[in-house]
């Protein structure tokens, strides 16, 4: 009998550290992300756009392409606020200023570049 009072208690111990472990896990969590789509007037996708995210507070920037449909996506953004950029060769270069990011949020801004 004390055996099995053995297990159950160490049963519960695991439980136990477990649900403190994921608490502590969740609580860490302290980015959002940005997705959105490249496009060009007649809302067609445009490959190989470069974006760029800057964090107004510390000026720290992010660099991506968008894909072959003009998507990009910046999955680990830091809360803040931020300037999102989007440039290719032969379009009018795309900002947005104030884009406020908050924990666990994901934010969608889709550009449009003019001629």
């Amino acid at each position: 009998m004390l055996s099995g009072s053995i297990h159950v208690q160490r049963l519960c111990w695991t439980v136990c550290l477990l649900m403190v472990t994921m608490t502590a896990a969740r609580a860490q969590v302290s980015n959002g992300s940005v997705a959105g789509q490249v496009t060009d007037p007649s809302g067609a996708g445009i490959p190989a756009a470069a974006v760029k995210l800057v964090n107004q507070g510390t000026g720290i920037e992010q660099i991506e392409k968008s894909d072959d449909n003009g998507n990009f996506v910046f999955p680990n953004a830091p809360a803040g606020v931020y300037t999102l950029t989007a440039e290719k060769a032969g379009f009018r270069t795309f900002d947005v200023t104030n884009l406020e990011i908050q924990v666990a949020q994901a934010v969608r801004q889709d550009v449009q570049l003019s001629l």
